[in-house]
Parts: C-alpha cells; sequence; structure tokens
C-alpha cells in the first residue's frame, strides 16, 4: 500500500504511517504537500491512505471531504469519529467550556477532545484546527479504514 504523507518527523505521525503501512505487511509513504492534496490522492486512487495528525481547519478538508466520500471514500478523525472541525457549538475565544456544554463547570482546554480550535492556556486560538487529525481511505484502498483506526486507538504515541 501507499500512504500519502508531509514532511512532519513527529512521534505520533510516524506511529501512524507505521501502523498503515503494517496494515498491509509493507508499503510506502510518499510525500504530498497540502491537506486537501493528499485526500484528493486518496479519492483518485493513487495512493491507499493519508493520515495527518493536524490540520489547520475547515478550509483544508471540507472540498476535499465531500469528494472523497462522494467517490465512496470515508474521511473521519485518526480514531474513526466524524470529524468535528465543522461543530458550530465550541467556542474560539475561551478554554472554558469549549464542549458547548456551559453547566459541566469544566476547562476543556487542556484536553485533546473533539472540539473545532483548541486554544492555549492564554486562551490564544491554536494554530491547528483539530487536534485528532484525520484518516482518510479509498473505495478500493489496500488499508481497512475501521482496522487502522482501531490500531491508532491503540498506539502509545497516538493518545487522545
Amino acid at each position: 500500500p501507499y500512504v500519502a504523507r508531509g514532511q512532519s518527523t513527529s512521534a505520533i505521525m510516524q506511529a501512524c504511517r507505521t501502523a498503515a503501512l503494517e496494515q498491509r505487511g509493507g508499503g510506502s509513504s510518499l510525500v504530498f504537500g497540502g491537506a486537501g492534496n493528499k485526500i484528493l490522492a486518496v479519492a483518485m486512487g493513487e495512493v491507499d491512505v493519508c493520515v495527518q495528525a493536524k490540520f489547520g481547519g475547515p478550509w483544508d478538508t471540507c472540498g476535499p471531504e465531500a469528494i472523497i466520500t462522494a467517490m465512496g471514500g470515508r474521511m473521519t478523525d485518526i480514531f474513526g469519529d466524524p470529524i468535528t472541525v465543522y461543530a458550530q457549538s465550541a467556542s474560539v475565544t475561551t478554554g472554558d467550556n469549549m464542549d458547548g456544554n456551559p453547566d459541566d463547570n469544566t476547562d476543556d482546554s487542556a484536553v485533546l477532545s473533539r472540539q473545532p480550535f483548541a486554544t492555549g492556556s492564554s486562551g490564544a486560538v491554536d494554530s491547528y484546527g483539530n487536534a485528532l487529525g484525520f484518516l482518510a481511505t479509498g473505495p478500493d484502498s489496500a488499508i481497512c479504514h475501521d482496522a487502522l483506526c482501531e490500531t491508532l486507538r491503540g498506539t502509545p504515541e497516538v493518545e487522545r
């Protein structure tokens, strides 16, 4: 199989690429620039999977996700859940109650959870829109989307 990747050398991305390639006993990773280009490479069958740990926001994924879905592929966060960067319920100006529940008295800013934009301790918006990244597979991918998500959920470098 072929894995579309960027030039990241982060431990989480290396673990994701390794997990994807081990699903089928080896393969190659190819460098693509831009989240959309990686997703479109999957949709067009040039590669089997694209895994990206973080991305900027809906401008990176909205169009490519529509295309890959229309072509019979799948795109989720790296744990297999729907991408929530499109959610409208979260605040990007405060770290408190980013889950949209003002009554739970929690500070969700330090939690890697389903939130459109993470904020740091200063309250500034993080430069990445979705800390849970994305996983895209095509309709004829040699890599099973659900099996890879399950593997990533159990990979120590890839924590929720």
